[in-house]
């Protein structure tokens, strides 16, 4: 199936473009604005393309107060109140709206998870560039149909869903007439080990909708990024974290601010040394080491040549060893020298080779 090139913010997502990289900020700036906007001037500094939020603006999402989560931490699992969680991280429209300022004016579009329509609209109004449908969202249809409809670029996050699930979202989404679209593959779990990335799920999407893909990364360090770049991933998410602490949720598979910048050239290098697979170019000294064959010992006039009178060496001033072939049981025409090249005016067939007395 033929990949249609999706488009965020005038950037083209696609096999034919460069790999694209989100800074994934989510809600480790809590309500500190201070704290996020740092996280946009590093995003900046890595030289990303894009910075990933979520507009959780409305504890609504959440309608059973006595749920709980449990997360893992630097210092070991914690079990926290959801609603208290959501609590501590959610933050009004209006301070929303002066982090996606602050990234407009330094040139960094902004993409946002959202849990309601309300996000929806904000981010529209607000000149969000993308809208995201969470993991958990994948079955929402009045949700995923809402975000098609505001002709936001869209990204779905597929989690532990089923393939069928994923179809049914996309369907819903082209249905209501989505334009641009990413299909991200987030192996599930926090972080999720390298037995469970099961990251050939990038191509089973691929095929199957036609659609870029995309990896958020949930793997405690950044292989599983180039592994995806390799397997045809156009976006990747990963978290970057202000503390080398992983100490809050979802932050096992975060990267500290250098480690994050490095990773962001070493996906850059790692795209373009995909190149094109097309050999173009050869070089000359590449050229001139290539093998040719060489009198092994001292060949007499009228000897026919053969494996056990010749070799095969470099520099290639003599015959190619690839037209070895042709020439096998030909003879030579004079004393060749051992060590010497075997030019083509040193052999003839035998049919040529001159009669005795003639």
């Amino acid at each position: 199936m033929e990949i249609r090139t999706a488009e965020i913010a005038g950037v083209k997502i696609g096999d034919s473009y460069p790999v694209c990289i989100a800074a994934e900020i989510g809600t480790y700036f809590g309500t500190d604005l201070v704290l996020a906007k740092e996280y946009v001037d590093v995003a900046k500094e890595a030289n990303v393309e894009f910075l990933k939020t979520e507009i959780l603006h409305d504890l609504s999402v959440l309608w059973d107060s006595s749920m709980t989560h449990t997360y893992n931490t630097d210092f070991g699992h914690k079990t926290e109140n959801y609603r208290d969680l959501l609590k501590r991280k959610r933050v009004p429209l209006n301070e929303y709206e002066k982090l996606i300022e602050y990234c407009s004016d330094r040139g960094l579009p902004v993409i946002a998870s959202v849990y309601d329509m309300k996000g929806v609209d904000f981010m529209v109004a607000s000149g969000g560039a993308s809208v995201k449908i969470a993991s958990q969202n994948i079955t929402n249809r009045p949700l995923i149909e809402h975000c098609a409809k505001s002709g936001l670029p869209m990204i779905m996050d597929t989690g532990n869903a089923l393939l069928h699930e994923v179809a049914g979202a996309v369907k819903w989404a082209e249905d209501m007439g989505v334009q641009n679209l990413i299909i991200n593959h987030r192996p599930d779990g926090s972080p999720c080990p390298a037995d469970k990335q099961n990251l050939r799920l990038l191509q089973t999407y691929s095929n199957a909708f036609g659609w870029p893909v995309g990896l958020a990364c949930h793997y405690n360090g950044d292989e599983m990024i180039y592994v995806a770049i390799a397997l045809g991933a156009s976006f990747i998410e990963k978290p970057l974290y202000h503390k080398k602490v992983k100490d809050d949720q979802d932050t096992p598979f975060v990267l500290y601010y250098d480690e994050f910048i490095r990773m962001v050239k070493k996906a850059r290098n790692c795209y373009v040394a995909l190149g094109d697979g097309i050999r173009q170019l050869q070089l000359p000294e590449q050229l001139e080491c290539r093998a040719c064959i060489v009198a092994a010992k001292d060949i007499k006039e009228c000897e026919p040549l053969c494996l056990d009178n010749v070799t095969f060496a470099w520099p290639k001033k003599g015959i190619p060893a690839e037209d070895w072939n042709d020439v096998s049981r030909k003879v030579a025409t004079k004393d060749l020298q051992k060590g010497r090249p075997i030019g083509r005016d040193d052999i003839q067939s035998v049919d040529d080779q001159k009669q005795p007395g003639g």
